[in-house]
Order: structure tokens, then C-alpha cells, then sequence
């Protein structure tokens, strides 16, 4: 939580990380946008997302494999989501940096 003291108001944060790619297409004319994203990392995300509670980071099983060496993951399961990653902590030792 973190408080908003101008609006007496606290933000709640989850998020969700998915991989993969992702389309974006703008429609509209020049009186209004809107923006469109769609893709394996989307639905990925929207899983993640589902997943994580206030003040935490739920990942795909497909970004698991591209991070597990970084961070202490344990399992996340929701019956309508199915199963992602909830991220705990940095890795200890972290491992050496990327070249």
C-alpha cells in the first residue's frame, strides 16, 4: 500500500508479467483513439494478474523459464486461471550479470 496523502487515498498495486508476442493496433479517426493489444502475452498477463493479491508479482510458466535464475518463485494456483508464479525474492547469489 502506498498512501496518497493530497487525496487521503492509498494505492493498491498487483501486477502480472507474461512473455511473448503481442499486436497492437490503434482504430478510431481523428476525433478519438483507442488502443488495442492482443496476444500470447496478453492472455498470459491477464492470467498472471488474476493471480496475484495487494502487493505482489504473479508470472507465466513461460516467463518462469526466462527468470527462475533470478528470482524465488513458489506456485500459484486459481481454479479459473490455472497455474503461475507468484515471485518471492531475488535470487541469492544473484546470478552474474547479462554481457
Amino acid at each position: 500500500m502506498y498512501p496518497i496523502e493530497e487525496v487521503k487515498r492509498e494505492l493498491r498495486i498487483h501486477s502480472g508479467v507474461g512473455v511473448g508476442e503481442v499486436n497492437a493496433f490503434r482504430v478510431g479517426d481523428e476525433s478519438h483513439w483507442e488502443f488495442f493489444v492482443a496476444g500470447d502475452a496478453v492472455e498470459q498477463f491477464g492470467a498472471a494478474e488474476h493471480c496475484a493479491e495487494t502487493g505482489e508479482v504473479c508470472i507465466a510458466p513461460q516467463t518462469l523459464k526466462l527468470v527462475s535464475e533470478w528470482f524465488v518463485c513458489s506456485p500459484r494456483e486459481v481454479p479459473e486461471y490455472g497455474s503461475n508464479y507468484l515471485l518471492e525474492a531475488l535470487a541469492e547469489p544473484p546470478p552474474p550479470p547479462l554481457s
